[in-house]
């Protein structure tokens, strides 16, 4: 199998067989994943991991992390971007993510720790960050 990419890398080496645990493997250390993949710069999760926060906390938690990341923001995703968006759930009301915008989908971490996609035009884009992509 040939891997295309930077984050088609990181999505078979780092995301397979991990559970969802808030504070051990959730979006906002996700996106703290593939940052440190991607740049190769320190963690910028680290005062978050380990700890286990409230789900109504990811925009707050994924905010500062992107802060920690110190990237330029975007209203313009490209491949191994990340952002913050929310969903509509059955009930009606909006669940919030940090994703990795994949190109043509946002990648999300669901609760049994599988990663899914969601087309753009089904999600509300809060933020969006430049993550600048390491030479192999």
């Amino acid at each position: 199998m040939v891997v295309k990419d930077r984050l088609s890398q990181f999505l078979l080496q780092q995301m397979t067989g991990r559970q969802f645990k808030l504070g051990e493997w959730d979006c906002g250390i996700m996106l703290a994943d593939w940052y440190v993949y991607s740049t190769g710069k320190p963690d910028p999760a680290v005062h978050y991991r380990g700890t286990e926060y409230h789900i109504d906390s990811v925009y707050e938690i994924v905010t500062k992390v992107a802060a920690e990341m110190n990237l330029p923001e975007t209203l313009h995703p490209k491949r191994g971007d990340v952002g913050i968006i929310s969903i509509n759930d059955k009930d009606g009301s909006k669940i919030t993510f940090g994703a990795i915008f994949a190109g043509s989908r946002w990648l999300l971490l669901a609760q049994n720790g599988s990663i899914s996609g969601i087309s753009p035009k089904l999600v509300i884009l809060h933020k969006a960050w430049r993550v600048p992509v390491s030479a192999d």
